[in-house]
């Protein structure tokens, strides 16, 4: 049966408490020899999150459906717990689940839920004293959950090589396969992490480079940047006939956050900032003709919930 849009809340926070999640492989993110004096996060154990984004208008004159306006409404859940620990080697498998909620205005487009539900495998490998590896691979589903087939169903994944230049600045390069550009992606992964003293991380890795400073071990700041879309498949209504769709946004989030600790390993994480480059698609299925096409004016997010570290 499929998963009603109201009972998702319920299921990420069930989700969050039967996954107790033990490593996260992000860039620059493992702590090095000497960590435990740094201020600066370690790899998160998991995170529920909230995301809102306020009304914008679309650019009329791309499209036939007059003035049209949307928010966005995000809950996002991200879990990992360890199948395997050796010394030189870990390997995880993990859960995440996110949900949106696309409010249009003065349209008539049609309100629409979608979901994103994947299981990322991932390995983390010491390969010498200076190289290190991480992969991902996550089997996963677009959809709205009205009509779930083989198109919805895609995967993601990361391959990444990291060389620790000096204690301080860690070099990364290596490829990834998703889908957070909008549609279907391969892009290149690289950059450099510097940690310069244990108050600052400076991470300037495509495509999501970011700064932290944290003068206390339980208050941190950040500024970042990050790309923000993706694609489902969806069933609408349109004149009068059931349409099988894809549905695609893009676009890129930028933000300054904050990020307190509650108490040991729980964290409240607050963040606000600006939606840029927004682009809302909808395409026919069976032929590849767009039906709805139109660039998004820039507007504000607010970001909220708990990180576990």
């Amino acid at each position: 049966m499929p998963a009603s849009p109201c009972h998702l809340p319920l299921l990420l926070c069930l989700a969050a408490c039967l996954l107790p999640a033990a490593l996260r492989a992000q860039p620059g993110n493992a702590q090095s020899p000497g960590a435990e004096a740094s201020n600066l996060p370690g790899p998160a154990l998991g995170s529920l999150m909230f995301t809102y984004e306020g009304e914008s208008s679309f650019d009329n004159d791309s499209t036939a459906f007059g003035n049209v306006g949307v928010s966005v409404s995000e809950l996002a859940l991200n879990a990992i717990a360890p199948l395997v620990m050796k010394p030189d080697w870990k390997l995880t498998m993990g859960l995440g689940l996110r949900a949106y909620h696309f409010a249009f205005s003065g349209t008539s487009l049609n309100n629409k839920d979608t979901y994103t539900v994947n299981v990322p495998f991932g390995l983390l490998a010491g390969l010498s004293a200076r190289w290190n590896l991480v992969a991902m691979l996550a089997p996963s589903a677009y959809t709205d959950f009205e009509s779930l087939g083989t198109d919805d169903l895609r995967f993601a994944c990361i391959a990444m090589a990291g060389y620790k230049w000096t204690p301080a600045l860690t070099l990364s390069m290596g490829a990834s396969y998703s889908r957070v550009f909008g549609s279907d992606l391969l892009f290149p992964v690289a950059g450099l992490v510097w940690n310069p003293d244990p108050e600052w991380r400076v991470s300037l890795v495509f495509p999501r480079p970011g700064i932290w400073y944290a003068p206390d071990r339980r208050l941190r700041f950040s500024a970042w940047l990050m790309p923000a879309g993706s694609e489902w498949g969806i069933t609408e209504t349109m004149d009068g006939t059931e349409r099988k769709l894809n549905f695609l946004f893009k676009g890129w989030r930028t933000g300054t956050g904050v990020e307190i600790e509650l108490a040991p390993h729980a964290n409240l994480e607050i963040s606000g900032g600006a939606a840029l480059a927004r682009r809302y698609e909808l395409r026919d299925s069976a032929n590849d003709e767009t039906v709805f096409s139109s660039d998004v004016n820039p507007t504000w997010f607010v970001q909220a919930g708990l990180v576990i570290r």
